[in-house]
């Protein structure tokens, strides 16, 4: 009895480190190693544009063809320059995606969204984006904030991930990257990892962006960016050692494989 119960106990570990891992996120975490890059499957980006637009939802192939994402104008740059933002990236499982800017006067503030929704959101709203419906697999966030144009600066601050997911390891920081006339420019990236699909939990990110630059020119407006992606990518823990099956000899060892054949003397 006592050796079904130390091999109970040890598959039972198994099931629940696996259950375990599923519900948790590492978030900058050293804990994570081994990442390979899936897919993108949407990204919500803020950017600086004098005349074009400053906010947008792509379907992940970016923004550089029509018909893949929608948009949004906050203002030109004399109205963007030095302005915080609160931003909101909600996504509802089973209906959509919601990315929300309002500055912190309320003066400038936009909603885009994409999905099918019970109640619909103010602001522009699609079904599609490129004939693709929200809901692909996801399972991480890639935060990337870039000032590669000059004289330029992207800050950001108070990042918030919030779901029914705990975390495991790991938390934002804040900080800003800038380009000064003789630098190349700066780009800054945080990394979410979730043990689950993301695509089917409710969850939100929130936080605040501030941008700056002085060149007007719209070959400019990608250079100083802050663009949330959702990611499907393969990765390990290396604080976590898999739990092996227990061989043939460990079993005869803890007396399990003897178990069978007791049962089958019984039943004789």
């Amino acid at each position: 009895m006592k050796s079904r119960s130390l091999f109970g106990a040890m598959i039972a570990s198994l099931f629940l480190a696996n259950a375990a891992s599923a519900g948790q996120v590492w978030i900058n975490s050293g804990q994570v190693v081994g990442v390979s890059h899936q897919s993108t499957v949407a990204h919500s980006k803020y950017r600086l544009s004098n005349s074009a637009f400053d906010m947008s939802i792509d379907n992940g192939a970016g923004t550089g063809v029509a018909g893949q994402y929608i948009a949004a104008n906050l203002g030109a740059i004399a109205q963007l320059n030095n302005v915080t933002f609160n931003f909101v990236i909600e996504h509802i499982a089973g209906q959509g995606l919601i990315f929300r800017m309002g500055s912190q006067s309320e003066s400038i503030s936009e909603t885009l969204s994409w999905g099918d929704f019970s109640n619909a959101p103010a602001g522009t709203s699609v079904t599609e984006l490129g004939g693709e419906s929200v809901g692909r697999s996801f399972n991480s966030l890639h935060i990337e904030a870039r000032a590669t144009a000059g004289n330029s600066t992207i800050t950001f601050n108070d990042l918030m991930f919030t779901s029914a997911l705990s975390v495991a390891d790991g938390s934002f920081y804040d900080g800003s990257v800038s380009h000064t006339s003789g630098g190349s420019g700066e780009i800054a990236v945080q990394e979410l990892f979730a043990g689950a699909d993301l695509s089917t939990i409710d969850w939100t990110l929130t936080g605040q962006v501030m941008g700056f630059r002085t060149g007007v020119g719209g070959g400019l407006d990608e250079d100083i960016r802050f663009v949330v992606g959702q990611r499907m990518v393969e990765f390990t823990l290396s604080s976590v050692t898999a739990i092996p099956l227990p061989t043939p000899a460990a079993l005869a060892a803890a007396g399990l494989l003897a178990i069978p054949a007791l049962r089958r003397r019984r039943c004789s």
